[in-house]
C-alpha cells in the first residue's frame, strides 16, 4: 500500500498517541513535535484525542514549533480537549512558524 509522506507523518503520531492512551494515570507529559513539518491538524487531533482520558494530568508541555501545517483548526480542536482536563495546573505550549 502507497502512502504520501504527510499520511505517514501523521500515522507516526496516531501510534504514538495510541499509546498514551494506556496512560491515564499519567501527572506529567512534555511532547516535542518541533520542526516536523508534515504533521497537520490531523496528527494533532489524534494527540488531542488521547489527551481527553488523562484524568491525572497536571502538567503539559507541548512544543509545536515550525510545525507548518498545523492551523488555528488544530489548535482549537486542542483548546477543546484541554479545557476538559480538571486536573491540568501547568500549560507549556509552544508555536511559531
Amino acid at each position: 500500500m502507497f502512502y504520501d509522506s504527510i499520511e505517514l507523518n501523521d500515522a507516526g503520531i496516531g501510534s504514538i498517541s495510541q499509546s498514551l492512551k494506556g496512560l491515564s494515570s499519567l501527572e506529567s507529559l512534555n511532547l516535542d513535535i518541533y520542526a516536523c513539518h508534515l504533521v497537520t491538524d490531523d496528527g494533532l487531533a489524534k494527540i488531542s484525542d488521547a489527551l481527553k482520558g488523562f484524568v491525572s494530568l497536571k502538567s503539559l508541555s507541548l512544543d509545536l514549533s515550525c510545525c507548518g501545517r498545523i492551523t488555528d483548526k488544530g489548535l482549537a480542536y486542542l483548546s477543546k480537549r484541554l479545557k476538559r482536563i480538571v486536573s491540568l495546573k501547568h500549560l507549556d505550549l509552544r508555536f511559531s512558524l
